[in-house]
């Protein structure tokens, strides 16, 4: 995953277009392979929370987890905005 996030190095140098490949391709790519990525590394926790929990309710474990985890991304992207307004 974090070989995936070094790709912005690419963007910034402006490799991509050097050879040969447009900003939105390259970015589109990069997020599609960075969440493919993501979503394998928490499968074994989603596999194991499904095993543990009482029968019946995985679906709601899931549930929970994935809104926890949006929540948790929402509060961290609007956190980083905050600091970003703050030191600027």
């Amino acid at each position: 995953l974090c070989s995936l996030n070094l790709l912005c190095v690419f963007i910034y140098t402006r490799s991509n277009v050097a050879w040969g490949i447009p900003d939105h391709i390259f970015v589109l790519s990069g997020w599609a392979a960075t969440s493919m990525a993501f979503m394998w590394i928490i499968m074994p926790g989603v596999v194991l929370i499904s095993h543990l929990c009482p029968e019946g309710i995985e679906a709601t474990m899931y549930a929970m987890l994935a809104g926890s985890h949006n929540l948790g991304a929402t509060i961290s992207a609007f956190g980083g905005a905050c600091l970003l307004e703050a030191l600027n």
